[in-house]
């Protein structure tokens, strides 16, 4: 049983709901989306605590998306499919091996194939190894309409499938 709301992806008819724009000052479609009957929210977020222990529920709200949360500080609902777009204009650029590189609190994970991007996550804070690399990040993410999470970088409902690109702004101090 899987219980991803099919707003997941974001309204197909994007206004600008909130105003919210890159750092290039172009405007963000989005949509801001409706709470849900904390019955509901309730029943998903246990759901997900049983089948996902790894991870720990934050916030339950259905306001926002996952975008929505690392894009539009838990405002708003925005397309998975601006998530590239939006990076470039923020000034981000993507770590080719952060294995190597090392992962950094504010990085932006994006997961699913080569090809579709199915969500996006933060991460939140990083475990240093014995080699004194940043190699065992924690996510921030939000999974479908429901629950946020704080989980294990590959800790996601199986459809959002597996880490495939990592993004660092490009003034981070360690960049």
């Amino acid at each position: 049983m899987v219980l991803l709301p099919s707003t997941q992806q974001g309204n197909t008819e994007e206004g600008v709901d909130v105003p919210l724009a890159t750092r290039q000052k172009t405007p963000i479609p989005n949509t801001q989306g409706h709470n849900i009957q904390p019955r509901r929210l309730q029943f998903v977020a246990d759901f997900w605590s049983k089948q996902k222990r790894e991870a720990s529920i934050q916030i339950i709200d259905g306001v926002y998306n996952c975008t929505g949360l690392v894009f539009g500080a838990r405002r708003t609902t925005i397309n998975i499919c601006h998530v590239r777009w939006i990076l470039e204009e923020d000034e981000y650029k993507q770590i080719p091996d952060p294995q190597h590189y090392g992962y950094m609190q504010g990085d932006i994970v994006l997961y699913g194939t080569q090809d579709e991007i199915t969500h996006v996550g933060i991460v939140w804070s990083v475990e240093v190894d014995d080699k004194g690399i940043f190699s065992k990040p924690i996510i921030l993410s939000k999974w479908g309409e429901t629950p946020e999470f704080l989980h294990p970088l590959a800790v996601v409902p199986d459809e959002y499938g597996m880490p495939v690109e990592f993004w660092r702004h490009k003034r981070h101090v360690r960049a």
